[in-house]
């Protein structure tokens, strides 16, 4: 995958399949939930407040989310009481992060 100009290369598509697609959603809605704040940078990024404990499953989550769906950005910034996970994706694929935080 290569990022040009916020272009990406590799098509915008999942491979989850039935029930899994829904069981991803609630679990990315999870974390959103434990969120202190939700931000809408842009319209292709979103920028979660998490506190510390939280860490550790939004990462996992990334992790599980890269190998479906490769075109998403994830950065974890670490700060005094928490951590700040920062979701990108191709300007093309602004509304699915309508459906995170949904």
């Amino acid at each position: 995958m290569i990022w040009q100009d916020s272009v990406v290369t590799e098509p915008l598509a999942c491979s989850l399949t039935g029930t899994d697609v829904p069981e991803r959603l609630q679990a990315w809605r999870l974390v959103v939930a434990t969120a202190k704040a939700v931000q809408r940078e842009r319209p292709d990024q979103l920028r979660l407040a998490l506190p510390a404990d939280a860490a550790a499953a939004a990462v996992a989550l990334c992790e599980a989310e890269l190998l479906c769906c490769p075109f998403f950005r994830f950065t974890l910034e670490l700060q005094a009481g928490g951590v700040s996970l920062i979701i990108a994706v191709p300007a093309e694929g602004a509304p699915l992060l309508d459906e995170l935080v949904r």
